[in-house]
């Protein structure tokens, strides 16, 4: 350092030399307007892309035009928790709610001028249609052009829902939703499973609509891990195509009971305490002919004679479950309830024994979650979703295993001590699920796609 000083002191060329050169570099790399140039570049490329994505809001059409109650099953309360959240959420983007007219003041959205409701079943819209109908077909009677084809008509009502992604929840994607960018939610693909209980033309129909579905989404939200690596396994879905969005229980399902209220829940259906509880359609694949296996052990073996309360619709199984009940003599013990409005669920799972749940095929399995934030000790199946939505906090079974399912409601109901520390994890588990971080994950994945048309618009 010194001899350089010193050289500098005393040679002038050298001196004039490191100066020049001194003043190139500031000129060339630090001068204001040079500086100033280059940061308003950079500040400019980050707004464009920021005006191009963030500042341009959303615009979703959320297809829930299946949801009617009582027949779309825990996929309602999908929907319907889905959107509760989002009305507390988001204020920005743009939300366009396709629903059956029977549920169009299902949800409040005053003073919400982002959201908006479309019922394409209205009579109005019904009309609509008819008075088109009888247009075309007088063209058609008297040889007549009309320009207003079907095509036309349908890509009119495309524009008024005003959306560049479609949300669809019930696995597959309605075909006047096509052209718009697709998020898919996948429940289960239990016919890839287990077809023997579908139909030739069932499972033709689900394989076909499904699977096109599947492979039109842009990205898709599986409901639980289990059912993603079902999609990757059976579709090919790339791990970064797929999202898992764990479900949560409806805020209405606690332990915290009032007890009029269940008192009169179980007078309204004349029901005693400390009977076995089963929430399901009667499906094949609810297995509802294991439970009343159980019920005939637990009689003949154990000598007990709990009621079992059978809660939901009718299905393909009823009559084969009714000729078992008969078949055994259990007549007396086990009743369906049929469709009960989810106000009556609380009530229903906190003062029954156990929940009884020997599903043999389950995309998320809902009624073991609802059983534990209430309170009611569960024993379900050990396939499928179950053994990751149930934990540590449930009695884990194999669907076949009768006199598995029959001595594990027997220890419930027998031991005190196994109940308590069964309703203290179930508490502790159920704990773990969120509305909220289902909501925040699925708008997550919303605005991945939206981003990637702006890209590509860009």
């Amino acid at each position: 350092m010194a001899k350089t000083v010193i050289r500098a002191l005393t040679d002038d060329n050298y001196r004039r030399q490191v100066s020049r050169a001194g003043r190139m570099v500031a000129q060339t790399f630090h001068d204001p307007q040079q500086v100033a140039t280059t940061y308003y570049s950079s500040i400019e490329t980050v707004g464009r892309k920021l005006q191009s994505s963030c500042n341009a809001p959303m615009r979703v059409v959320a297809d829930m035009r299946w949801m009617i109650p009582g027949r779309a099953g825990g996929l309602e309360n999908l929907a319907r928790s889905f959107v509760a959240e989002l009305l507390e959420l988001d204020q920005f983007n743009s939300y366009t709610l396709l629903l059956p007219a029977s549920c169009r003041f299902d949800f409040d959205l005053r003073g919400r001028r982002n959201f908006r409701i479309l019922c394409p079943d209205s009579a109005r819209n019904m009309a609509r249609r008819l008075v088109r109908r009888g247009i075309r077909s007088l063209h058609f009677f008297f040889r007549l052009d009309h320009w207003e084809s079907k095509e036309v008509v349908a890509l009119r009502e495309l524009r008024a829902m005003d959306a560049e992604i479609a949300c669809s929840f019930p696995g597959y994607i309605q075909p006047d939703l096509l052209p718009l960018r697709q998020v898919l939610v996948v429940p289960d693909i239990q016919h890839e499973y287990l077809p023997e209980f579908f139909t030739a033309e069932a499972l033709e129909e689900r394989c076909r609509v499904y699977g096109d579905s599947i492979r039109r989404a842009d990205h898709i939200c599986a409901i639980s891990e289990f059912t993603r690596q079902t999609l990757m396994e059976k579709h090919g879905i790339p791990p970064e195509k797929v999202t898992t969005t764990l479900l949560a229980a409806d805020p209405i399902f606690r332990r915290e009971q009032d007890q009029n209220r269940d008192l009169r829940v179980l007078q309204k259906y004349g029901l005693p305490e400390n009977y076995l509880f089963f929430p399901a359609h009667t499906w094949h694949h609810k297995n509802h002919l294991a439970s009343i296996e159980a019920m005939r052990i637990l009689r003949d073996k154990h000598n007990l004679s709990p009621l079992l309360v059978c809660t939901g619709g009718p299905r393909e199984a009823q009559g084969t479950i009714e000729q078992r009940i008969a078949q055994y003599g259990l007549q007396s013990q086990v009743v369906f309830l049929g469709y009960c409005p989810q106000e009556d669920l609380p009530s229903l799972y906190y003062r029954a024994g156990c929940l009884v749940f020997p599903s043999l095929f389950e995309g998320f399995g809902m009624p073991v979650l609802e059983a534990m934030a209430c309170g009611c000790p569960v024993v379900c199946s050990n396939v499928t979703s179950l053994p990751e939505i149930a934990g540590n906090a449930a009695l884990l079974v194999s669907p076949h295993d009768y006199e598995g399912l029959a001595n594990a409601v027997a220890q419930v109901l027998q031991d005190c001590d196994l109940r308590c520390e069964l309703i203290r994890q179930g508490e502790q588990q159920a704990s773990k699920f969120s509305w909220r971080k289902y909501t925040l994950q699925t708008i997550a994945v919303l605005h991945r796609v939206h981003l990637n048309i702006r890209e590509y618009q860009g």
